[in-house]
């Protein structure tokens, strides 16, 4: 999963790569890493939240000479993005334990007669959180689940940004040149 920015230069960059492409990909590098990091957090800051390890897992991370990735580690992150067709099952330890921090199967419970509360046993929560998370599997089995958009539109939001910080750090670094 991968959103893609190219950036054009022109031919009075190229000359100054061809004259001294120590200094100009050093400040290009630069900026590059500054712009893969400010999408890194863009991306992030719009990433669902369920425990936060999607959002946590974006990074950005140079893969070449004036070449950086943004993107996700987890591997579910394709379905979020894009969302996922029929017949997918989440797993379901980890779902189970979701509906239990989101507080999805209540701790107390009301007598209709007295209207008196009690805590819930711990194995009867467990239990119902069980129940509750098969339901949900399944329900996501039949229907899929709707695509939540983020790593395309933190780019569509930041296009402009990045290729500024870019085009800075390429005229800082033509600048070092005189030129």
């Amino acid at each position: 999963m991968s959103v893609e920015l190219r950036i054009d230069i022109d031919d009075r960059v190229q000359s100054a790569l061809a004259r001294a492409p120590s200094v100009l990909t050093a400040a290009i590098e630069r900026g590059l890493s500054r712009a893969a990091f400010e999408l890194s957090k863009e991306a992030s800051d719009r990433a669902p939240r369920a425990e936060g390890n999607l959002a946590d897992s974006i990074l950005p991370k140079r893969i070449s000479a004036l070449e950086y990735r943004v993107s996700p580690s987890k591997e579910y992150a394709r379905f979020v993005e894009g969302g996922g067709g029929l017949g997918g099952w989440p797993e379901f330890l980890t779902l189970r334990e979701w509906i239990k921090r989101k507080n999805l199967v209540a701790k107390d419970i009301v007598n209709e007669a007295t209207g008196k509360r009690r805590r819930r046993k711990t194995g009867d929560i467990n239990r119902e959180a069980t129940r509750l998370a098969y339901a949900i599997r399944e329900s996501i089995y039949q229907k899929g689940t709707p695509a939540q958009p983020f790593l395309r539109p933190a780019l569509e939001h930041t296009e402009n940004r990045l290729r500024a910080i870019v085009r800075d750090a390429i005229e800082r670094g033509l600048a070092e040149l005189g030129g």
